[in-house]
């Protein structure tokens, strides 16, 4: 029978090798709508992803005309709000089970952020016509579940750690965006949630320390 380190252990390692395999999945479409491609953000004056739209009748200004959405835009929008749906559920788990201070520090910040880019993320969606995913991936739906079964120090250190590895693995999602997407907004939305990203980051790092 495996001791509790080796069962958290291969939980963590197998719980990792579904977010890479995630993350490859989120970025196969990376060569087909970036910029430059068919359905890149440039306009003929060469500003590529910039605040012209060729519509109908000409270049257009204004926020709402800021470039169509590419493929690009549109796999990382879903992968966005999957990721928010999933990170407010395990955000929720982590407050009912642990009564660690820095890992319910990072799991409150988790609820409340991921729930604010939630709703902006979904806004953005609805304006382009992207259909909204209403719950979390397979994957992240299946870590939820193995987090659920486990209790005490052996949560709090799962949760920590998959914390970390799932926010490198956003921070890199959202700058890519930044650089490859084609719809201004959507590009300026995921530049102001990096940021965030990247505290959460931080946070689950020093809560993996503590639990360690």
């Amino acid at each position: 029978m495996l001791s509790r380190r080796n069962r958290l252990t291969a939980f963590v390692i197998l719980a990792l090798a579904a977010l890479l395999a995630l993350s490859v999945q989120a970025f196969a479409h990376h060569g087909g709508g970036g910029p430059g491609g068919p359905q890149g953000g440039k306009d003929p004056h060469g500003q590529w992803g910039g605040d012209r739209h060729r519509g109908p009748h000409g270049w257009h200004h204004g926020w709402r005309n800021w470039g169509q959405a590419s493929a690009y835009d549109e796999q990382f929008l879903k992968h966005a709000i999957e990721g928010n749906l999933a990170e407010i559920a395990t955000g929720n788990l982590a407050l009912q089970k642990s009564q660690t201070p820095s890992v319910r520090e990072l799991a409150n910040r988790l609820v409340t952020d991921h729930t604010a880019a939630l709703a902006k993320e979904t806004d953005l969606a609805n304006h382009y016509g992207i259909e909204v995913p209403d719950s979390p991936s397979p994957v992240q739906q299946w870590i939820y579940d193995q987090l659920s079964g486990q209790t005490g120090q052996e949560f709090d250190q799962s949760f920590a750690t998959l914390e970390v590895a799932d926010h490198q693995e956003d921070i890199e999602m959202y700058q890519d965006e930044v650089e490859h997407g084609s719809a201004r907004p959507i590009r300026k939305t995921a530049a102001a949630l990096t940021p965030v990203l990247q505290q959460h980051l931080q946070l689950a790092q020093a809560a993996a320390d503590a639990t360690d």
